[in-house]
């Protein structure tokens, strides 16, 4: 019998916390609901389904999970673009965006993990794993973009390599704070880039 890695793990507790998300909000199916067509039924009594099709629903849940939480980042930025007037409010907003999906240490946002379980993913899924992050660099871009001209982020030299770099360091900082279950990690990893920000700007990101 195959051991699931510990990546695979995570990837079924991240898709979990998305299910139990979607569930309270009313969002996506639910669990116990038909799902797909006549040949892949959910029993919605017992809960089964039928062996054929368990891979499929799996990849349906996992891909409607990764369009959800790709609306989650678009609706975050345009909330931060109105809110923030300075390219360093925006990165602090999303420093505090990642930190936030930690749950103390217990937790990876639902990227993070699929990205670490790449090699079990579809292609359909990889594709849309990598316009997510896609998505975070040209946002990211934006924000050092205005902060080379506001300077409320020291040192900025190339936007995009910067953006880049930050999303690398942020997915890092998780895996890292999740390894030990201990949210401080996250802090102590991205100390360096939070003392870049203007003191003004830098909010609840800057360092415990």
């Amino acid at each position: 019998m195959n051991t699931p890695s510990v990546r695979q793990k995570e990837t079924k507790t991240a898709l979990k916390a998305s299910d139990e998300r979607a569930e309270r909000g009313g969002e996506g199916t639910r669990r116990g609901e038909m799902c797909r067509d006549d040949s892949s039924l959910v029993d919605a009594s017992a809960g089964q389904v039928a062996a054929v099709d368990k891979a499929q629903l799996a990849f349906d849940k996992a891909d409607d999970a990764c369009d959800r939480y790709h609306a989650t980042f678009d609706a975050f930025c345009a909330r931060s673009d109105a809110a923030h007037d300075t390219g360093g409010q925006r990165l602090a907003a999303l420093i505090d965006f990642y930190r936030s999906a930690l749950n103390d240490g217990r937790t990876l946002c639902l990227c993070v993990a699929f990205t670490g379980s790449r090699e079990s993913l579809s292609e359909p899924l990889t594709a849309k794993v990598a316009a997510f992050r896609k998505a975070v660099i040209d946002w990211l871009t934006t924000v050092y973009e205005q902060a080379a001209r506001d300077q409320t982020i020291a040192r900025v030299s190339n936007p995009h390599l910067e953006a880049r770099a930050t999303l690398a360091l942020l997915e890092g900082a998780q895996i890292a704070a999740r390894a030990e279950e201990d949210a401080a990690i996250f802090d102590q990893t991205i100390a360096l880039l939070s003392a870049r920000l203007n003191p003004l700007d830098a909010g609840t990101c800057t360092p415990k």
